[in-house]
């Protein structure tokens, strides 16, 4: 049976939809913008089809790269399933808060420290972020607290405004 979606260890295929039954097409996705270009374009189709591509698109955010796991980032029922596994092996669906995961283990490397040089882009690109919240945080106090509320009491119990009366 030909497969309608895959990771040929670089990229996403996915039979293109579009065209079936009359061509067997293969849209292939570099990014995961063409993962979300793929969806828009109905080029994936189904619930659950468009939730495989989304899910082997993810890695694709990375540069293509698959995304390397560490502890304490996931529910802890999760992470014991995932770090039990093999590489080479898939697993799933797995239940968590956050919903259904299916991943395959591609390999394992063991646990390390990684210096400030490794560090630094990550830490700015955070330190930013939590900057960035910081600022807009404090933009809405302000302008909540500049901002006048008035609530009709004719609408509260009534479900109606005094002016219109609808």
């Amino acid at each position: 049976m030909l497969p309608t979606i895959e990771w040929d260890g670089a990229h996403v295929r996915m039979i293109d939809q579009r065209w079936l039954p009359a061509r067997k097409d293969w849209f292939i996705a570099r990014s995961y913008r063409d993962v979300i270009k793929a969806i828009q374009r109905m080029v994936i189709r189904g619930a659950p089809a468009i939730g495989v591509a989304a899910a082997m698109g993810f890695p694709l955010a990375e540069a293509g790269e698959p995304t390397w796991l560490s502890r304490g980032h996931m529910p802890e029922a999760l992470e014991n399933k995932v770090f039990a596994l093999k590489p080479g092996k898939l697993a799933g669906p797995l239940r968590s808060t956050y919903g259904f995961h299916v991943l395959k283990v591609l390999d394992k490397r063991p646990a390390g420290l990684n210096n400030l040089t490794q560090l630094g882009p990550e830490i700015q690109r955070r330190l930013a972020a939590e900057k960035r919240q910081t600022l807009a945080q404090s933009w809405i106090d302000d302008l909540r607290r500049g901002a006048e509320v008035w609530l009709n009491p004719n609408f509260l119990a009534k479900g109606q405004t005094g002016e219109s009366g609808g």
